[in-house]
C-alpha cells in the first residue's frame, strides 16, 4: 500500500489528472476523487490518446518504427482509418 498511496501522493504534488496503471483494484475512485486524481487502465488511455489527437499518435508511431529500422512497407504503421475502427 505505501507504493500505491507514493504514487498518488506524486500524482497530486504533480497535479496530474490521471494516474495510468493496470492497478486499478488499488486505485479506486473512492480514493482518488477527494484529490482530483482518476485512474485509468492503459489500454483505455491510448485509445483516448488516439481519438483526440490521431495524427499525433500516428506521427509519434511511424518515428518509433522507422528508429527501430521497420520503415519498410510490410512493418508500417496501420493507417488511421484501421486504428479507428479497431479499437
Amino acid at each position: 500500500m505505501k507504493r500505491i498511496a507514493m504514487c498518488l501522493a506524486a500524482a497530486v504534488h504533480c497535479k496530474a489528472p490521471i494516474i495510468v496503471t493496470f492497478n486499478l483494484r488499488h486505485f479506486r475512485p473512492e480514493h482518488l476523487d477527494p484529490w482530483g486524481v482518476r485512474a485509468v487502465h492503459p489500454q483505455s488511455f491510448l485509445i483516448h490518446l488516439f481519438r483526440q489527437e490521431q495524427s499525433v499518435v500516428l506521427k509519434k508511431l511511424e518515428r518509433w518504427f522507422q528508429a527501430q529500422g521497420q520503415d519498410n512497407e510490410a512493418d508500417s504503421v496501420p493507417s488511421g482509418r484501421f486504428l479507428a475502427q479497431n479499437p
